[in-house]
């Protein structure tokens, strides 16, 4: 699963270092209590990219509000603020398959090269870069198993890693629509008639949610129905 949020009003409020800082040890702190594994994940100045797998849709849920929730209280305590900070909900799209997750992590480490900044992605301290192409320990990855597939040893999938995000920061402009539909709209990331199978069954889903909760409002009258009326 990818998600992203961005911050209100496009604003920089991630900027500061400890405020990357804070958010990671958050995800850290939690995730083993909820399921959640990160495979992957760059957080901007304004916005964020974690790519993960959930063993669990409700726990899931629980572990994203309960880590936004105190992330929001202590980034606005120590900010002298108190105002909004996400501009909306997260976004979450579903990964169909090991391909995918691949280009969604390839997307999410170069993030840097894209943005007005341009950097190149081991210019950027908070990615997973730096663990996939360089080697480098990260408390927070559980490695992906695109990633295990790239190679035997460890040495040969940090090539294979680095060759392919060096041909994406290579002609970057290239590869914009392809990412475009990655951050587009939708619920899933995949195949053309993947996405559509899966979007017309979550379709299906919301309406019969929705006949079931009709088919329960015709509840008996509550227990003072009348009382107060004139007789």
């Amino acid at each position: 699963m990818h998600l992203t949020w961005r911050c209100h009003e496009g604003t920089f409020y991630l900027t500061p270092r400890w405020a990357k800082q804070l958010y990671y040890d958050l995800f850290l702190q939690h995730k083993r209590r909820y399921g959640v594994e990160v495979r992957g994940y760059s957080i901007m100045d304004n916005h964020i990219h974690i790519t993960m797998f959930m063993k669990n849709a409700i726990e899931f849920s629980r572990f994203l509000q309960y880590v936004h929730s105190i992330f929001v209280v202590r980034y606005n305590r120590l900010a002298g603020r108190d105002s909004s900070l996400m501009r909306d909900r997260p976004k979450t799209k579903l990964i169909q398959n090991e391909e995918q997750e691949l280009n969604t992590l390839l997307y999410g480490d170069t993030n840097p090269t894209r943005t007005e900044l341009a950097l190149h992605p081991e210019q950027w301290e908070f990615s997973s870069y730096h663990y996939y192409a360089e080697g480098k320990p990260d408390p927070l990855l559980d490695e992906s198993p695109c990633y295990t597939a790239l190679g035997e040893t460890a040495e040969a999938r940090r090539a294979v890693y680095r060759e392919q995000l060096e041909g994406v920061v290579e002609k970057i402009e290239e590869h914009r629509p392809t990412f475009e539909e990655l951050a587009g709209p939708g619920n899933f990331l995949g195949e053309t008639a993947w996405v559509k199978e899966q979007e017309l069954r979550l379709q299906r889903c919301i309406e019969e949610r929705r006949v079931r909760r009709a088919g329960r409002r015709d509840y008996p009258p509550p227990w003072n129905a009348g009382l107060g009326t004139k007789r």
